[in-house]
């Protein structure tokens, strides 16, 4: 936990304004807090939350022929390896881009 707080902390420090490099800690972000905040903030954890969205962004990835599905699977894999939930929860599409276009990580 420790050399993961240092590691953030540099890319923080070495992109203080979101313009580059630290735009990666945002990954599964917003789709991670729409989940949080469509279910009360209180079923998920965040880092729960966030896995189910770094999932979902690579899913997408593959659909966009930027991720392979050797790769994705090995992805999920990892996740659920570690007792990660994998599986978006069941709101609708709408649900979900409405909360989503909310988040101060999609502006």
């Amino acid at each position: 936990m420790k050399r993961c707080c240092s590691i953030k902390a540099s890319v923080v420090e070495e992109d203080e304004k979101e313009s580059g490099l630290r735009a990666i800690l945002n990954f599964g972000h917003t789709v991670g807090h729409a989940i949080e905040a469509l279910s009360g903030y209180k079923k998920y954890k965040h880092g729960e939350a966030v896995a189910m969205g770094m999932v979902a962004a690579a899913n997408l990835s593959v659909n966009f022929r930027i991720l392979s599905s050797v790769k994705y699977c090995m992805f999920v894999s990892f996740f659920r390896r570690a007792g990660l939930p994998t599986e978006l929860p069941d709101y609708s599409k709408y649900e979900y881009q409405r909360v989503m276009a909310l988040d101060k990580k999609m502006g």
